[in-house]
């Protein structure tokens, strides 16, 4: 499995052009999150980046509704980290939960919206389809406190990050809707093919409350 930052030198797009695309508002509640929290902000930032293709793409204005390029979204977590002198994979972490609260009234309110924890565990699997445009989700087991499903059709070098968001996020959302025990834990899977050049897996989901 891909480590948690990937190696952006192995990755077979140019920054900007890769098919596996993620709503624009992600990039947005990431930059303003840089904003608030990073030291240095948002130019601090950029200046960690690999290269200054990632920091032209980075200053572009991000539209909400629209598509970009997931994988620098990944590449971002490293430097962001090193300002904040903790891990990648604790800094996406704490951007998650930080963004599921806006999300219970924001953008998504029509898929999170205030209701009881168990229709909001159920839009989430809904939810992971409308901010990415590639991938599946496949709902397997919907018990009460518990559902069972799989992501089909990520690649195989985003997964670790894209792991550790979903949990921390699903697990900020069940908590904000009123669960009194809460877990969203998405697991690495298995490679089941390739698209547009790169392997792809299909990663099973659990997400389970009280």
């Amino acid at each position: 499995m891909a480590s948690f930052v990937p190696d952006h030198t192995k990755w077979p797009f140019e920054p900007g052009a890769g098919p596996f695309g993620i709503k624009g508002t992600i990039y947005k509640r990431h930059l303003e999150y840089v904003a608030e929290v990073v030291p240095g902000g948002v130019a601090a930032s950029l200046r960690g980046l690999p290269d200054a293709r990632y920091v032209r793409f980075f200053e572009q204005q991000f539209l909400a509704a629209s598509f970009y390029d997931i994988f620098p979204l990944l590449v971002a977590a490293g430097p962001c980290a090193a300002l904040m002198n903790t891990t990648a994979h604790d800094f996406v972490a704490a951007r998650a939960r930080n963004q599921a609260p806006k999300d219970l009234n924001g953008v998504y309110r029509f898929l999170l919206a205030m209701v009881p924890t168990s229709s909001v565990a159920r839009r989430l699997p809904q939810l992971i389809q409308q901010i990415l445009n590639f991938g599946t989700v496949e709902v397997l087991r919907d018990e009460p406190g518990s559902i069972s499903a799989a992501l089909v059709g990520l690649p195989e070098a985003v997964v670790p990050w894209f792991s550790v968001v979903i949990n921390a996020y699903g697990e900020e959302a069940l908590r904000t809707s009123g669960a009194k025990t809460a877990s969203m834990v998405m697991k690495p899977g298995d490679v089941v093919g390739s698209k547009h050049g790169v392997p792809v897996c299909r990663s099973p989901v659990e997400i389970r409350w009280t």
